[in-house]
């Protein structure tokens, strides 16, 4: 059994170079087609499955049976052939254009018709250099070279939480590992022994930012930022746990695979189970003490005073209503110096509350979906998107409104200054005419009746050619 799922693996990922004539006893490959090997990696996730093909089987088909078989939308999937994984002149051939097998619908060239994506789904694997028994390369996207966003939001009890910044450069992975290592550039080694786990932060690919440059409220995705190496924030890997280990905060309950629950670096004082969730915050976020409450720092988006232009992470006291104050007021659970680092603020389920997300796919879908458990892993695939964590009574009235990301900070997302006025704010990276890893559109939901990015997207792919890269 165990070589039995050793061999379609080693095929998979290319272990004997993938090569038809390498699969079998007959070195020479079908003229007709009966089935293709695909080898699907993305993120943590990995596996390699024999999928039943024929001469009739488009490029289009070939991504309907994968999205289907993976329950992903085929415009954020990427196939290509990856039978020669080194082309003549001995470089690795990687996520090539001229190797897809199949273009997502935002390709959409009005210069060159033959080259649109409907056009080009249309073509047959036959003539598009698949043999039976081709090894096809399956990732799901964000990939290195993409960039995209979603804003993303806390509220405590129905108060908005100051923006969380990427953690500082040192300390531990986790919160849940004890005290933090002391960020100090005299002596980094004072008292290191005192500590379980001592690291630095590296970024990897999924980050919040900081004040007056990224600090507003978004949640980045970039692959391509992190460690060459590294590539477990690509596709599947770009969750909402990935992006919080890099602000510093930490979300727990009965789903979560990061310890057992009942453990002491579990941040729960009760009976442990499934209905029990909490997240952690550090102290202090970009140098200041986190706060809670007020209003997002709408008018700071475009100042006057262009040397400040920008958000400084931190909200400001409403006009009307109590003044903002420390987000240790709701803290439920004191942290075990051991098992949790005392700096950080620890906000757990109780009788009569818990935490829940909401998650909008566009950010002008009017419902979101509501999620209660396995929060970490909600995946973050999808540009424009907005996530809202939301402490609130367990018990919530069938008429009840989930709450949203600030309106500034859904109209930093989405360019709203860009697309009305034709200039975007400075330091403006959130669009959706965003483009992706192979020069092409990032796939939006632009054609769901709002008009949005419609203009844009053509202005980007007039005239483009069909291979602009490797």
């Amino acid at each position: 059994m165990a070589i039995a799922l050793l061999v379609p693996l080693l095929h998979g990922f290319g272990s004997f170079g993938g090569h038809p004539s390498l699969r079998g006893a007959d070195p020479l490959p079908s003229t007709t087609l009966s089935s293709i090997q695909l080898a699907f990696s993305s993120g943590r996730h990995s596996f390699s499955r024999t999928i039943a093909v024929n001469d009739g089987t488009s490029a289009g088909n070939l991504l309907d049976k994968v999205a289907k078989l993976i329950n992903i939308d085929r415009d954020l999937l990427v196939l290509w052939n990856g039978d020669v994984l080194l082309d003549e002149m001995g470089r690795v051939k990687n996520r090539r254009n001229s190797d897809r097998i199949g273009w997502n619908s935002m390709w959409d060239n009005h210069t060159t018709p033959e080259n649109e994506a409907k056009v080009l789904n249309e073509k047959k694997l036959v003539d598009l250099n698949v043999t039976d028994g081709s090894l096809i390369h399956c990732a799901v996207r964000p990939l290195r070279g993409d960039h995209i966003h979603q804003a993303f939001a806390v509220y405590v009890k129905g108060e908005l939480v100051d923006i969380i910044w990427d953690q500082e450069w040192l300390g531990t992975p986790d919160a849940n590992e004890g005290n933090t290592y002391p960020s100090s550039f005299v002596n980094l080694s004072s008292g290191i022994y005192d500590y379980h786990i001592t690291t630095t932060h590296p970024h990897f690919g999924m980050h919040a930012g900081q004040a007056y440059w990224f600090g507003d409220g978004l949640i980045h995705s970039h692959p391509g930022t992190s460690w060459q190496w590294f590539q477990h924030t690509e596709g599947l890997g770009a969750t909402l746990g990935a992006f919080l280990e890099q602000t510093g905060v930490a979300f727990y309950d009965g789903a979560d695979s990061r310890y057992p629950i009942g453990q002491w670096h579990v941040p729960f004082n009760t009976t442990r189970d499934l209905e029990q969730n909490a997240m952690t915050f550090p102290g202090h976020t970009g140098g200041k003490e986190t706060m809670v409450g007020g209003q997002y720092a709408c008018e700071q988006i475009n100042p006057d005073d262009k040397a400040k232009e920008g958000l400084n992470g931190q909200n400001i006291n409403n006009k009307t209503g109590p003044p903002r104050h420390t987000l240790r007021d709701f803290q439920t659970v004191l942290p075990n110096p051991l098992g949790m680092t005392p700096e950080n603020i620890i906000i757990g389920s109780d009788a009569t509350h818990k935490w829940r997300a909401y998650y909008w796919d566009y950010f002008n879908e009017a419902e979101p979906r509501m999620i209660e458990y396995g929060i970490p892993e909600l995946w973050l695939g999808k540009n424009l998107g907005m996530v809202v964590l939301s402490y609130e009574p367990r018990v919530i009235a069938p008429d009840y409104v989930a709450p949203r990301p600030p309106q500034c900070m859904i109209d930093v997302l989405s360019d709203k200054q860009g697309f009305d006025t034709g200039k975007s704010i400075d330091k403006q990276q959130s669009s959706y005419y965003t483009l992706g890893f192979d020069g092409y559109p990032y796939p939006m939901p632009n054609y769901d009746g709002s008009g949005k990015g419609m203009w844009k997207k053509k202005v980007w792919v007039e005239g483009m050619d069909l291979a602009p890269l490797l």
